[in-house]
This record gives structure tokens, C-alpha cells and sequence, in this order.
């Protein structure tokens, strides 16, 4: 475990981004998360995008001809 100076800072915005794709992927509403995140534009939905690349990603590698 390295000290804290050698990693970069954890911002807000992080935390931000961070907890909105916990929630999203948690199955909590999108309104009740911009509510909560005081979401007052879409810029949200950027990050329920990248959510379902990320899950897209890995599910185009899942072997599906076995049933």
C-alpha cells in the first residue's frame, strides 16, 4: 500500500461520477439519483452510458452456445 502523496487526489467530481454508476447499477431510478445528485442537466446520462458500454463490453466475450 503505497502512501497517500504518491496518488492523485480524490475529487469531488469523482465521487460524483463514482456514485452515480454505483446507483445506476444498484437498479436505484435515475429521478431519484439526479434528485439526490442535484443532476439539473442530463450530463448523467453520460455516465448510464458508459455503464452500458461497460456491461456490453463484457458480455460480448460470454460464450452463449451452450445455452
Amino acid at each position: 500500500f503505497s502512501p497517500a502523496a504518491d496518488r492523485p487526489p480524490i475529487l469531488g467530481h469523482c465521487l460524483r461520477i463514482g456514485g452515480t454508476t454505483f446507483y445506476l447499477n444498484a437498479g436505484i431510478p435515475e429521478l431519484d439519483i439526479r434528485r439526490h445528485g442535484r443532476w439539473k442537466s442530463d450530463a448523467m446520462l453520460v455516465y448510464l452510458r458508459r455503464l452500458y458500454v461497460s456491461a456490453g463490453r463484457v458480455f460480448a466475450h460470454v460464450d452463449t452456445t451452450n445455452g
